[in-house]
Formats: structure tokens, C-alpha cells, sequence
């Protein structure tokens, strides 16, 4: 990543007159070391779901589960973002950290990135749910984020690789599942029952399908 942000700089800088040569274009890439997916299969995800379906998280876990969405963009989805009505929702942002080291809504990295994710009903009901649950507690603005910490504060990212290892030991899973292999699951269960590449790659916000065919 370093290498690559020196890269596009250096490029720039080159093309300012700035420096003579693009010495980061000339460097040889380190290489990439691919973290193995570990991904639950069709009963797996069953006896997750209902696991999370009996916690106050259940809006969340399902959302995460059924959708392939990635942390952030459950962290930066708004109300206004969703649609109960229509059965989805829609990936408009990002809740990414910045140059700064905090973090913040940013618009999603790319073009492709912003899509329309459709719900499930068990996923549509538990959201409408949440809502009721937080109107309780005052209004509901449009902009408000739709999961929130006990505090009401927007879901800490962080934290979610430890509340999944806890929720899958409840299940009998490996623990060993890490949050982004949620999505990572629900694309090989999506290929696994038939749906076309192109789709799954829309759904899960890839540039284009040959990138989910090559990941997956």
C-alpha cells in the first residue's frame, strides 16, 4: 500500500517536473500475502443466525450475514439509506478511517461500490423492529446511523471481530471466522446456488466480475 501511494505521488511529480524519474515505479513490489477465507457453508450460517437472532444486535448480524456488505458500510448506513418498504437498501457511504487516524463518513471508493442491496424478509423485519426501538427512545432522523452501540453512538468497528468469535462459539462454529469472511460467505453461497457472477459482483460492490471471479 505505501509503495503504491508513492507510486501515484511520484507520478504526479513527474508530471509537475517536479523530480526526473518515477524510482517507486521502478521498485520491485513486495509480495502479497492473501489471508485464507474461512467461510461457513449453508448450515453454518443457519445455526448463526440463530444464535444472533435471540441478541439485541439482531438487526445487525442479519444485515451482515445475509447482505456481503463490509464493516464500514454497515457502520455508515443511515436511515435514509434504507428502504422497508421496497425490501432494500442502499450503499451510498462509508465509515472509513482518514489521513488523520479518526474516523469519519466518506463516499465508497469507488462508483461501483455504490449499489442497491436487496433484503430478505427475516432482515427487513428486524430492521423495521430496531427502528420501533429507537423511536421509543425520541425521533429518528434520516441521518441518523441505523446500528448503534447500548450508548446510541455508531457501532465501533473495532469491536466486531470479538463479538462474532463469542456469537460463533454460541453457535458450535469455528471461531476462527473473521467479520470479513461473512461476506466472503454469502458470495460462495450465492455462486453455490446458481447466481450469476455479474449479479454477485453487484451486490457486493466489485468493479467488475472478472475481480469476483478471480477472489472467488
Amino acid at each position: 500500500h505505501v509503495r503504491v501511494t508513492l507510486r501515484i505521488a511520484l507520478a504526479e511529480a513527474q508530471r509537475d517536473g517536479l523530480v526526473a524519474q518515477n524510482v517507486a515505479a521502478l521498485a520491485k513490489a513486495p509480495p502479497v500475502k492473501n489471508n485464507e477465507m474461512r467461510t461457513l457453508d449453508a448450515d453454518g450460517v443457519r445455526k448463526l443466525i440463530a444464535v444472533v437472532s435471540d441478541t439485541d444486535g439482531a438487526a445487525f448480524w442479519l444485515t451482515a450475514i445475509t447482505t456481503g456488505m463490509r464493516a464500514g458500510e454497515l457502520a455508515g448506513l443511515q436511515w435514509d439509506d434504507v428502504d422497508l418498504d421496497g425490501g432494500v437498501l442502499h450503499v451510498r457511504r462509508s465509515w472509513a478511517r482518514g489521513l488523520d487516524g479518526g474516523f469519519g463518513v466518506k463516499e465508497p471508493k469507488t462508483d461501483k461500490s455504490k449499489r442497491t442491496v436487496p433484503l430478505t424478509p427475516e432482515v427487513v423485519d428486524a430492521l423495521r423492529l430496531l427502528h420501533q426501538r429507537m423511536e421509543a427512545d425520541g425521533p429518528v432522523a434520516d441521518a441518523d446511523p441505523v446500528f448503534t452501540d447500548a450508548a446510541g453512538q455508531r457501532i465501533d468497528i473495532s469491536k466486531l471481530a470479538p463479538r462474532l468469535r463469542v456469537l460463533l462459539a454460541k453457535a458450535g462454529l469455528p471461531t476462527d471466522v473473521r467479520f470479513h469472511d461473512l461476506r466472503h460467505t454469502a458470495a460462495t453461497l450465492w455462486l453455490a446456488a446458481g447466481v450469476d457472477v455479474k449479479t454477485v459482483a453487484d451486490l457486493l460492490g466489485h468493479s467488475t466480475a472478472v475481480t469476483t471471479m478471480n477472489v472467488y
